[in-house]
């Protein structure tokens, strides 16, 4: 990833090097620019954030790309990072952050765009571009793969195995994603091997205990496992892989039950919340 080229709007806008003349060509230039009522389709609006996707020309072919904005952070968020002696962080600078940190650390995410926050109104937004011929892996996954017998063909080996080193690197590095199931993680295939990337950035980060969120990320991946496509065999293989060991010793066997603890509990509250709709 290369560097940030501008930094515009008295220093409210950042625009990656790579889009600065796409958005400059569409009034994509100041704070407020990316506020506009009717930019783009509006994907979601939930409370503080909002996610709107739009399709911009460039050289005669679309662009596509996706905005988040949030409003202020709010009082608890700030007490949380006073708690932790840390000064409060817009959720957009936080994930723009991420971004850049992983690219640092070699791990393929989301090709950054723009990145902008008001320290007036506390309003923030980070936008990424569209992966090209990638697709979410839960998807990918459910339409490639079964876990009958026979099924355990060298693409599942190599998708289990890149999946598990995405994962190892991450975790290597100190860094937990915190909201890590397969949606997250996307999928390109290429000459018979996976390239995979880590999207939706904003809770990643190191925390205090590290060992209680390495078992919540990996527990969230096996929760989102469809159903009849990756089988028991293949978690094997991605935590031989995951471990770099060739059998599972004791720490490892402690570290894995830990999961299959934390999935259960995952499943029993949302069969509870199931049975009050």
């Amino acid at each position: 990833m290369t560097e940030p080229a501008d930094t515009l709007d008295e220093g409210r806008l950042t625009l990656h090097h790579d889009f600065v003349w796409l958005l400059h060509r569409n009034g994509l230039d100041t704070f407020e620019s990316f506020y506009h009522e009717g930019l783009g389709q509006l994907l979601r609006d939930v409370g503080p954030r909002s996610n709107v996707q739009l399709t911009l020309e460039s050289d005669g072919r679309p662009v596509t790309l996706f905005l988040k904005r949030h409003e202020p952070v709010g009082f608890l968020e700030k007490l949380r990072a006073w708690l932790r002696f840390r000064r409060p962080r817009t959720p957009a600078r936080t994930e723009w952050e991420n971004i850049r940190e992983l690219a640092r650390l070699g791990i393929a995410t989301m090709p950054p765009v723009a990145f902008g926050e008001d320290p007036d109104t506390g309003r923030s937004f980070v936008m990424t571009a569209k992966l090209d011929f990638a697709r979410p892996a839960d998807d990918f996954v459910r339409d490639r793969f079964t876990s009958g017998p026979g099924a355990m063909t060298p693409e599942r080996r190599k998708f289990v195995q890149r999946l598990a080193q995405l994962v190892r690197k991450l975790h290597a590095a100190d860094l937990t994603h915190r909201d890590l199931y397969l949606c997250h993680v996307f999928v390109r295939e290429t000459d018979g091997d996976y390239q995979l990337y880590l999207i939706d950035l904003q809770r990643l980060g190191p925390h205090v205990f590290q060992r209680r969120w390495k078992v919540k990320d990996l527990a969230q991946l096996e929760f989102s496992r469809p159903r009849g496509t990756l089988s028991n065999t293949d978690a094997m293989r991605f935590l031989l892989t995951y471990f770099g060991v060739e059998r599972l010793g004791p720490n490892e066997k402690r570290f894995a039950r830990s999961i299959l603890r934390k999935v259960r509990r995952m499943k029993r509250k949302g069969e509870a919340e199931e049975t009050t709709r």
